[in-house]
């Protein structure tokens, strides 16, 4: 356990040095001081790389140990209808650990491939945590729960489309649209969201 607390501190520091070389680069009015800092720049995602590596492997450690028989995570796409809630269960609290968003996008897509109702308070979470910019992992987590929202959800729906700056809220949108001719609530705020200039080239899109 210290290990992975190690790991998942190490990812978090990984990513910010990136960044901040990213800016270095970008910023840098000395093409040797910008290529120093590029240079430094892909030896560190090397070591992120690296480390997501250890840490898939620890992932189906786990799994395997628990009655799954897989070599990598993407195994999972193709055995998916073949295990038990508990694996199901497991990999939910895998997607909840602050691991990088390319491992969660790994992880959300195993559960965009099934009904995954049961976990709606856990993947509103996960939404509610983005945006993170440069990966498909908001994507995935918005469709999960266009593909498994209710009626009943319609104003939470409403209400994180009005807190989150989050790009990927936009697929929430289409909740509000398979709602619009049975909930009034739904109608009305897409009738608001459209004057929104980051949302009505979507609503526009419907007519």
């Amino acid at each position: 356990m210290r290990e992975n607390k190690y790991k998942l501190s190490k990812i978090k520091q990984l990513k910010r040095e990136i960044d901040i070389l990213w800016l270095r680069a970008v910023e840098s009015t000395r093409l040797f001081d910008a290529r120093r800092a590029s240079d430094l720049r892909e030896i560190k995602i090397n070591e992120l790389i690296e480390l997501e590596l250890q840490i898939q492997k620890e992932i189906v450690y786990d799994l395997n140990t628990n009655g799954c028989d897989i070599d990598k995570l993407t195994d999972l796409y193709i055995k998916n209808n073949n295990f038990d809630k508990k694996i199901y269960e497991i990999l939910i609290k895998h997607l909840t650990m602050n691991y990088t968003p390319n491992i969660k996008a790994i992880i959300a897509t195993i559960f965009l491939m099934r009904n995954s109702r049961e976990f709606w308070p856990v993947l509103i979470d996960e939404f509610l945590k983005g945006p993170h910019f440069g990966s498909v992992y908001d994507d995935i987590i918005a469709n999960i729960l266009l593909n498994t929202a209710k009626s009943q959800d319609i104003d939470q729906i409403i209400d994180i489309i009005k807190i989150t700056s989050n790009p990927s809220r936009v697929i929430l949108l289409r909740v509000l649209r398979k709602y619009r001719n049975k909930n009034i609530a739904a109608a009305n705020a897409i009738e608001n969201f459209g004057s929104d200039e980051n949302l009505r080239d979507e609503i526009s899109s419907w007519k």
